[in-house]
């Protein structure tokens, strides 16, 4: 069984998306926890250097997304930023945003969170 954590900054932007995409995401979370990965089309690398991956859910019209980061050290995972896609890439604001929190987790800011839900 593996980790998944969503940091608080993302755990306060998934709290904040329809229910239908927060039980849609949830449940992807959920197979990554038992099975330790996702595979495509529900999850994908959108940053090779920095190794952020996206886990993807669409619900009606909705893209819901969450970037991660995965620490093979102690096989957790890290979510970053949850938010709703509206454009076909994946916007480089929340790209950006995803590898500033995630120069402050390697730093040790919200390493000692365990929030596994959602």
């Amino acid at each position: 069984m593996k980790k998944f954590v969503l940091i608080s900054p993302a755990q306060r932007e998934f709290e904040d998306m329809p229910v239908a995409l927060q039980a849609a995401l949830g449940a992807l979370i959920k197979v990554f926890r038992q099975n330790g990965a996702l595979a495509p089309p529900q999850s994908k690398l959108v940053d090779p250097r920095k190794r952020i991956f996206e886990i993807r859910v669409q619900d009606n019209n909705l893209q819901g997304r969450v970037l991660y980061y995965y620490v093979d050290e102690d096989g957790t995972a890290y979510g970053l930023v949850a938010f709703i896609k509206k454009k076909e890439k994946t916007p480089r604001k929340e790209l950006d945003l995803a590898r500033q929190r995630l120069q402050l987790l390697k730093q040790g800011v919200w390493r000692e969170e365990h929030n596994e839900e959602p």
